[in-house]
């Protein structure tokens, strides 16, 4: 029984490789590689803490317990503060405009975009790419309105359900990166077919 505290530091860490590793694939985030990489850890110090009996012997249980709670808690942590409600954004557009409309995000030379009355409002200039300083209410899930200058509500087709001929905001990516190397995020006002021929134009490096 000496060696048992080693014996657990290595349960702990087939534990802590697997089961949460497993479970944050399934949520198809990267943040899968940090129980992975913190479970081999533990493995590994309870294959050196049972070939030795030093200190490290008498510790390790502890050790494994510390690294096991880090390596659950921090990135479900991190899934659940992402996927919490954001405030609504809503993108103002210049009148008749119609094509795409790119976010660029640049911290040093981007627009700051205060929350005001609740909500993110992004007023898209006639070039249809606006500079900002920072993209985060984006990244967590939010609501999201676009409307012309003059009041007229512009539909919003996530779902690709609106008729194709019909002029809508349509989503197209977020994290693409610029010529500069800057991230954007991009959306395109048209109907779907303007939608696909931006797609493939994107793909081919138009």
């Amino acid at each position: 029984m000496k060696k048992m505290p080693g014996i657990v530091a290595v349960l702990i860490g087939v534990l802590t490789a697997t089961i949460p590793t497993f479970l944050l694939i399934r949520a198809a985030t990267f943040l899968c590689i940090v129980p992975f990489v913190l479970g081999i850890l533990c493995i590994g110090l309870g294959i050196v803490a049972i070939r030795s009996d030093g200190r490290l012997l008498r510790h390790v249980g502890w050790f494994a317990v510390f690294i096991m709670l880090a390596a659950v808690l921090l990135p479900f942590g991190m899934v659940a503060f992402h996927r919490s409600s954001g405030y609504p954004i809503v993108m103002v557009i210049t009148d008749g405009y119609t094509g795409p409309v790119r976010l660029i995000i640049d911290e040093y030379q981007g627009a700051e975009v205060p929350l005001e009355n609740d909500k993110y409002t992004y007023h898209i200039p006639k070039s249809g790419t606006l500079l900002i300083k920072d993209g985060s209410p984006f990244r967590r899930w939010h609501s999201m309105t676009a409307t012309y200058k003059n009041g007229v509500p512009i539909p919003i087709d996530n779902e690709r359900t609106r008729p194709a001929d019909a002029i809508s905001l349509h989503y197209v990516g977020s994290g693409v990166k610029t010529h500069g190397g800057k991230e954007c995020i991009e959306y395109i006002i048209g109907t779907k077919a303007d939608l696909y021929k931006y797609r493939e134009e994107r793909l081919k490096g138009i």
